[in-house]
């Protein structure tokens, strides 16, 4: 098969879902940023088609989550505008933009509160889609849930989310209505209702954050009880989860999480509870398995542009690493600084016990030991200049 037969192959398979006709294409080099007559790529043809299982796909072959077709629509803003939930997730994974526009102007939250897609509107607000960018048409993710919506419980919901994560109420629409002044003309009491309690709205969720933090589960099972809001941060950018991680307080972090609460919701300092999970609570897993669970991204950065996993074996953590090796992490990403998991464990390892099952544990799973930092040298070259006998023995 040619790549441009390859290609159409892949158009193709992506409107219908066939999934091992799109493996076949992708493996006779498709070119996945192929546009049909409508510029659309396989990726955003199956985000319209609800292809999900090819969506997936075609994103981890790397397609592009931002490409859009001459609608303006990618497969990021489409699956968010249209609660595609399991696409929206892979978009997000693989890096989509989140403050991307529409043809409208608007980002994905915006038509998914229109919608009154709470769990969309849930993932985008704790991946950082902006609550109060204005469209083309003067509107907001809140004033849009109001004009055209209907009032429904889900709508209510969408507010509720909308000023829990801090939305300014007070922005007017193009004829310089307020959201409140919409709802009230409509009817919607409840709206109305949640817009006079914005202050104590977000007051709740401030208290959830430290109840979480000082590991209250009675309080936090009360405010959200109270609907307090899971996507509320504080002055640093924490949310709930990320504080109750620093605590490793487990049982409030399983609470949240099945709450929908965000495990790569990362605060100020780039620290997300399942980064947190694979460096600041000890050699314990059991926090790293709860994030695991609910949908923890594995390829996920801190502040140095290390994985969790880089993480993990600086400290001598084998038991998280264990865990962390039997996702498909990339064991051999490198760092800002030009550092492995392999040299970190050797580098900034004492050449102990821990870093030394750490270092079994990555040669075990396969790592790529010829792999140099930036001076030049291997990690079997920086164990036997510091003298770590057993590494040397593991490495050689």
């Amino acid at each position: 098969m040619s790549r441009q037969e390859a290609t159409r192959a892949l158009l193709r398979a992506a409107a219908t879902g066939d999934l091992g006709a799109a493996r076949t294409a992708i493996a006779a080099k498709a070119d996945l940023e192929a546009r049909d007559d409508r510029r659309r790529t396989p990726l955003v043809v199956a985000t319209k088609a609800r292809q999900t299982k090819v969506a997936v796909l075609l994103l981890e072959a790397g397609a592009d989550p931002d490409a859009k077709d001459d609608l303006q629509d990618s497969a990021f803003l489409y699956a968010g505008a249209e609660g595609y939930n399991e696409i929206l997730r892979a978009t997000l994974r693989h890096g989509a933009n989140v403050k991307s526009t529409n043809r409208f102007g608007g980002t994905a939250l915006i038509p998914a509160s229109e919608h009154g897609h709470t769990e969309t509107v849930r993932i985008l607000i704790n991946a950082g889609v902006p609550v109060d960018h204005v469209n083309d048409l003067n509107w907001t993710a809140m004033l849009e849930a109001i004009v055209l919506g209907n009032g429904s419980a889900d709508h209510v919901d969408v507010v509720r989310q909308l000023i829990g994560a801090g939305a300014d109420t007070s922005i007017r629409d193009g004829d310089g209505r307020t959201p409140r002044a919409l709802a009230a003309a409509r009817g919607y009491d409840q709206i109305v209702a949640l817009i006079d309690d914005r202050d104590e709205i977000r007051e709740r969720g401030q208290r959830l954050i430290k109840a979480a933090r000082t590991g209250d589960l009675a309080r936090v099972e009360r405010l959200l009880d109270q609907h307090a809001s899971i996507a509320a941060r504080d002055s640093s950018g924490a949310t709930a989860l990320v504080a109750a991680a620093y605590g490793n307080h487990l049982d409030i972090a399983e609470r949240l999480l099945t709450a929908g609460a965000d495990p790569n919701a990362k605060d100020e300092t780039v620290q997300s509870a399942y980064l947190i999970a694979t460096s600041e609570v000890g050699d314990d897993p059991r926090l790293l398995r709860l994030t695991l669970k609910h949908g923890a991204d594995v390829r996920s950065l801190d502040s140095w542009k290390g994985t969790g996993l880089i993480r993990a074996a600086d400290r001598g953590f084998h038991r998280v690493i264990k865990v962390l090796l039997d996702t498909d992490i990339d064991i051999d990403h490198v760092n800002r600084i030009g550092y492995t998991a392999l040299h970190e464990a050797v580098i900034l390892g004492d050449g102990g016990p821990s870093h030394q099952r750490t270092v079994a544990a990555l040669v075990a799973a396969g790592v790529d030991q010829s792999v140099k930092d930036p001076k030049g040298d291997t990690a079997l070259d920086v164990a036997r200049a510091r003298g770590y006998t057993e590494i040397i023995d593991l490495l050689s």
